[in-house]
């Protein structure tokens, strides 16, 4: 189903920093946007990414998309804006989890939001709403309450789903710990009428002392980590090691292709091309130094493409700054959300390393060659939203899944398989098989559809195949534990 485009205000585009994107802000225009997106009424997501956020968007390409498709995702790590200058425009504050959810509740009895808390420890999310209902006389603390351990997939959704819309909040703060906090909002957003949903990981625990902040000289300094890694050696040394080497990983590899040659350079695409019978419509982007800048850029195009494909060549053949991506990043969502494709064609060698690099082949297409270009808008206008569904001459479901399986389309694909399969005209399927060849992303709602048609395929005893998983697929397919999957 096809959602409106980004509204385009100021500060809509990100910088793209380690290959996610983050929002320019500070804690007092973080609580204003809220603001406007608590009055909008639409289900919004928001994000708090720090190093470690980076470092599973790298490994996770469904990770990397709900960060590229949250609607804010502050920067809460050090290391990121210290190093955000290097890379464009400087980020202006670290605006952390842990500090916005205390300023929210003391901005909510003001404002007279309504919150729900969802998660952490028995009792503790109820302990942090009597603490901050105490703080501020006024706050509406609508609903606590903390799920028994499970994965996203097992977890007693329907009865959370339900006692969220009774309650109606207008923020929702969920403490599961990340990805699965990311991942379980991502799933399940759709569902509801809640304006903002946000992942906050420890912040309940710091509320209600279950968990020690480091001193504030020591997060001043940049020092919260080590503390934290002090107070819990056992579980945190292994994660900061592991966000140290991708930190470094990642500085040298982008060193590497800044000082390498540029390699051979790309013209621009004939204009003669006739782009618009394909749907499609060819911008240039040009060099942009501050986001204000990158904004004028992505309203030019975005108003150029009129709910388009949009063909865009950066016409840097150098490097593209972290504002210059983050113009692309804004782009790709917009035309995800009216299932439309994004094809970027690098001016040069360097910065199509740059592009891969970041892991944005993953956000959006990276074509070498004006045939290319061509070929890859063919084959998306072709795309079905909802795959196929077919029974051939032995009976046998075929399942041809689409390019995407994800919360928005997953309903559409599940009704289309089970309505066949339930087909009264016909006798039960002999046999199931799931074809995942033009499948190139899946997130948690997609993967709990094919949990459902495999466990259906059980429950009737009839043989089930899958096939032809691509790897960022595959990759998904693990990080999310379901091996057996493949």
């Amino acid at each position: 189903m096809n959602q409106p485009a980004p509204v385009l205000h100021k500060g809509s585009v990100p910088l793209i920093l380690f290959g996610v994107p983050i929002h320019n802000l500070t804690f007092t225009s973080t609580l204003n946007w809220l603001d406007d997106l608590i009055e909008r009424e639409r289900s919004k997501q928001v994000a708090t990414a720090n190093l470690d956020f980076h470092r599973m968007a790298a490994e996770d390409p469904e990770m990397q998309r709900i960060l590229f498709d949250a609607d804010i995702v502050m920067a809460d790590g050090h290391p990121i804006v210290k190093l955000s200058s290097f890379f464009g425009p400087r980020l202006k504050d670290r605006v952390t989890g842990s500090d916005i959810t205390p300023m929210l509740a003391e901005h909510a009895a003001k404002k007279g939001h309504r919150l729900f808390f969802l998660g952490a420890a028995p009792g503790v999310a109820q302990k942090a709403a009597d603490i901050l209902t105490e703080r501020h006389p006024g706050l509406k603390v609508v609903g606590c309450y903390s799920p028994e351990k499970a994965d996203v997939f097992s977890m007693n959704n329907d009865e959370i789903i339900q006692l969220l819309e009774a309650t109606r909040p207008d923020v929702l703060l969920v403490a599961f710990g990340a990805p699965k906090q990311e991942k379980w909002i991502q799933m399940h957003r759709g569902e509801w009428k809640i304006p903002v949903s946000m992942g906050i990981g420890a912040s309940f625990d710091f509320i209600t002392g279950a968990q020690i902040r480091s001193p504030v000289w020591m997060q001043k300094l940049g020092l919260e980590w080590l503390g934290r890694v002090l107070a819990n050696p056992k579980r945190l040394i292994g994660r900061y090691l592991q966000d140290s080497v991708f930190l470094l990983t990642a500085m040298c590899r982008l060193i590497a292709i800044r000082i390498e040659p540029r390699g051979a350079l790309s013209k621009p695409i004939d204009q003669m091309l006739e782009l618009a019978e394909l749907n499609s419509v060819y911008a240039e982007l040009n060099s942009v130094d501050t986001l204000e800048a990158a904004e004028v850029a992505a309203a030019r195009i975005l108003e150029l493409s009129s709910g388009n494909n949009i063909v865009v060549r950066p016409d840097s053949t150098k490097w593209l700054n972290s504002a210059e991506l983050g113009v692309l990043a804004f782009l790709a969502r917009s035309c995800r959300q009216q299932n439309k494709s994004l094809l970027v064609y690098p001016s040069s060698r360097r910065v199509e390393k740059l592009l891969y690099a970041q892991g944005l082949q993953r956000c959006f297409v990276i074509v070498k060659s004006k045939k290319d270009v061509v070929v890859q808008l063919k084959s998306r206008n072709a795309e079905s939203v909802s795959g196929t569904v077919i029974r051939d001459e032995n009976n046998k479901l075929i399942i041809s899944l689409p390019a995407g399986l994800t919360a928005s389309n997953k309903s559409m694909v599940s009704d289309l398989v089970f309505d066949e399969w339930n087909d009264t005209a016909s006798e039960c399927p002999s046999g199931v098989e799931i074809n995942a060849s033009s499948m190139c992303f899946i997130d948690c709602a997609g993967l709990s559809m094919l949990v459902s048609v495999i466990a259906r395929a059980k429950e009737d005893s009839i043989p089930l195949s899958c096939s032809a998983f691509q790897t960022d697929v595959e990759q998904i397919i693990m990080e999310n534990q379901l091996d057996w999957l493949l």
